[in-house]
């Protein structure tokens, strides 16, 4: 919200300054109107760090790859570029499998208390 309307938006969080439902309605209403790229939207949905042309891209890329590689010979299967959001959740998976595989392990008795092999 500082970044494009230079509005200091702490006391919503806080409970500051009092803003009350007007100003309430104000910081709704410019933040349904934040511009592309805007760093709230990023957070909140991290394919918007892309734009449409760059997301536009990735697909000619890939369809361009899978034509190329559908004519030659023992070719592997082609995926398109990850999005930001799917390379979270690779690396959201990938950190809950290690924190299961060590709960398991801890279980079993293979770990000690401190992580280490017994």
């Amino acid at each position: 919200m500082q970044q494009y309307y230079g509005l200091d938006v702490t006391w919503v969080i806080f409970g500051e300054r009092g803003g009350g439902a007007r100003g309430l309605w104000r910081v709704s209403a410019l933040l349904s109107q934040l511009p592309e790229g805007a760093r709230l939207r990023v957070a909140e949905h991290p394919d918007e760090s892309w734009t449409a042309e760059a997301q536009m891209l990735r697909l000619i890329e890939y369809e361009l790859r899978t034509w190329v590689m559908a004519h030659a010979k023992d070719a592997p299967d082609q995926e398109p570029l990850p999005l930001p959001h799917e390379c979270i959740e690779r690396q959201e998976m990938a950190d809950r499998a290690e924190r299961d595989m060590a709960d398991v392990a801890a279980a079993l008795g293979l770990i000690g208390g401190d992580g280490d092999a017994s």
